[in-house]
């Protein structure tokens, strides 16, 4: 459903960095949705069973005392225990082996490097001179923060640096205490240059989230989750290596998505675990419902004309078109989204409602087809209108936020459903219920013309017995593999710590204060920043502190944050030679020529053997 949004981001190359991609902010807010609601279906299917036995027990108890009892062994969830601790030591080695590939890798300098955030300060506007016209300036924001590199050189080391912030996304660091960044670092321990790289190094949410997914899958489905994850690396692949590229070349949009969509209809096969009549006809309706769909969106963008041209994703696509000399049809993409969206809910209706049809014929061997026709068309209209309850709820799960544009607005109802943004979102429900409606029958009468009225096949034997020692030896690989990869994930987890550990720091605020100095003069930037910005914090009102990190950031050349602390501190009562002393420098860089003359003179008044204050005056004003 998100297909337009992905489509620009084929043409840069992101395709071939698929962690980078993966971990870009908003793919992986979608992926770890996704998560969530894997873990929400997969609890949702033990909730059922446990509630339909509490409600149907009782009323069951006399049918169930007539019938002999099975006896059933408990056994160990031994699948789903190790599926959850394999995807636990893949994420952790992912994870550490990720840290060490920014380590002057191939393609990278011997100075770029990975480390975490330690601390940060708010932001500051700055300007920024394009020409020598005073009046020609831009603005940006910058951000002073603590760096720990993890290895390298200057592992271990508090190294200041400033972050730029932009509004691109990509170059909007949101800066999480702890969490990993990709740096270079030039020099050294004195004096170094610090560039804290965008994006950031990874946000973990994308990784861990496809993990997730994996272990509900294989922990609730079995082999049938199995095979769905088969499925989902499948069709992963074919539109990271197909779709994307194809529809990013500026081929038609709808029959490329129409290709890729039969052809993923191969998938009903791995879904259903065999290759047979059921599969067939699972695959016949839902051919039926993408046909359809495919049909009534050409029909609709002919007949409305309805383009959505006036949408931010669209605007973008114009601008990347003419930069890439490529036309982009946004109306076509809508719709392939659309259809990319429903083939999952088309091939679920169809294999349900094609299992159930072969239940029937399974249970009466001499049941006709208009028999089995009309009891799969009785399922159907459960699973049809289960899967549009589906489809409309996260049709408007996904959009709630703009659905609440028209209120805030001043728009009413009719004119968000008569607006093009309105009625094309519509369109496409219409169309997907419409598509989905007619995937369960055409699934019911092909199960029914395919499986009813055969000779039942004859049962084969048990081979249970001849899988039962590769199993064991399977397993007995699979807890070995876990135990290595988990020990060699722990024992680098270690290695990289024991390099990154914070010096300790006094509790009070003299005595932080002490410390500062002490490490400033040490050239110890980082430290001095981490010892005042913590006693800032136990003391917010204390002017001394404020007046130290000013004059901090003043010996970094970070202007506009020193002018935010001095100014702080001189309105909280600070009035000594060496706040205003710092005060008049800093004005002095920041252009306040009046400001920093009056500051300078006062620190002068209040100690008149403030050798730098002369000097700075002397250089400044003359004698």
């Amino acid at each position: 459903s998100q297909l337009a949004s992905l489509v620009p981001l084929a043409p840069t190359g992101w395709a071939d960095r698929w962690l980078i991609l993966t971990n870009y902010e908003e793919i992986a807010c979608e992926l770890a949705r996704a998560a969530a609601a894997a873990g929400g279906m997969a609890l949702c299917v033990p909730a059922a069973a446990a509630v339909a036995a509490l409600l149907h027990g009782k009323r069951a108890k006399a049918e169930a005392e007539r019938v002999p009892r099975v006896s059933i062994r408990p056994r160990l969830p031994l699948r789903p225990l190790l599926a959850v601790l394999a995807c636990l030591a893949v994420a952790g080695l992912a994870d550490e082996l990720t840290l060490r590939s920014y380590c002057g890798g191939p393609g990278r300098t011997a100075h770029e490097t990975s480390g975490r955030v330690v601390a940060f300060d708010r932001p500051a506007v700055e300007p920024s001179a394009r020409s020598n016209d005073p009046h020609d300036r831009t603005f940006f924001r910058s951000q002073p923060v603590v760096l720990q590199p993890y290895f390298g050189p200057h592992a271990g080391h508090l190294l200041p640096a400033r972050l730029i912030l932009g509004p691109n996304p990509s170059h909007h660091l949101l800066l999480r205490p702890d969490s990993a960044v990709h740096l270079s670092v030039d020099g050294d321990a004195g004096a170094t240059d610090v560039k804290l790289y965008k994006p950031p190094l990874r946000y973990r949410w994308g990784l861990v989230a496809m993990l997730v997914t994996a272990v509900m899958l294989v922990a609730a489905g079995g082999r049938a989750g199995v095979r769905v994850l088969l499925v989902m690396a499948g069709a992963a692949a074919v539109m990271l290596g197909v779709l994307l590229p194809l529809l990013a070349r500026g081929y038609p949009p709808l029959p490329v998505a129409a290709g890729c969509c039969a052809g993923m209809l191969v998938a009903v096969f791995a879904i259903t675990g065999s290759v047979g009549r059921k599969a067939f006809a699972a695959m016949l309706g839902s051919a039926v419902g993408i046909a359809l769909a495919a049909g009534l969106l050409l029909f609709s963008n002919w007949w409305l004309d309805i383009t959505g041209t006036q949408s931010v994703p669209a605007h973008l696509l114009e601008w990347l078109g003419d930069k890439l000399h490529v036309a982009y049809d946004h109306a076509g993409l809508l719709a392939a989204s659309l259809l990319v969206a429903l083939v999952g809910l088309m091939m679920d209706t169809a294999v349900t409602v094609a299992a159930g049809v072969a239940q029937v014929c399974a249970a009466r061997a001499d049941v006709s087809r208009r028999e089995a026709a009309a009891a799969g068309l009785s399922i159907s209209r459960d699973v049809v209108g289960t899967m549009i309850l589906t489809l409309l709820f996260a049709f408007v799960g996904l959009r709630l936020p703009a659905f609440l544009l028209p209120s805030a607005l001043g728009l009413s109802p009719a004119e968000l459903i008569n607006s093009e943004a309105g009625a094309s979102q519509i369109l496409q429900a219409l169309v997907g219920s419409i598509a989905l409606a007619s995937t369960g029958p055409a699934a019911a009468i092909a199960a029914a013309l395919l499986m009813a009225g055969r000779a039942p096949q004859a049962t084969r034997p048990n081979r249970a017995s001849l899988w039962r020692p590769a199993r064991a030896i399977v397993a007995v690989l699979a807890i070995v593999g876990i135990a290595a990869g988990g020990g060699a994930w722990w024992t680098l987890r270690q290695k990289r710590l024991s390099q990154a550990v914070l010096p300790p720091l006094p509790g009070e605020v003299d005595a932080l204060i002490a410390d500062a100095a002490h490490a400033r003069r040490q050239r110890e930037f980082g430290h001095a920043l981490l010892a005042l910005w913590k006693a800032r914090d136990r003391g917010p009102h204390d002017p001394r502190t404020r007046v130290e990190l000013a004059y901090t950031y003043m010996g970094r050349g970070w202007a506009m944050h020193a002018e935010r602390e001095i100014q702080g501190a001189l309105d909280a009562g600070a009035d000594d030679t060496m706040a205003h002393y710092v005060a008049g420098v800093v004005y002095a860089w920041t252009g306040k020529l009046d400001k920093a003359e009056r500051h300078l003179r006062r620190a002068i008044v209040l100690d008149p053997g403030n050798a730098p204050a002369r000097d700075a005056v002397k250089r400044l004003f003359g004698p």
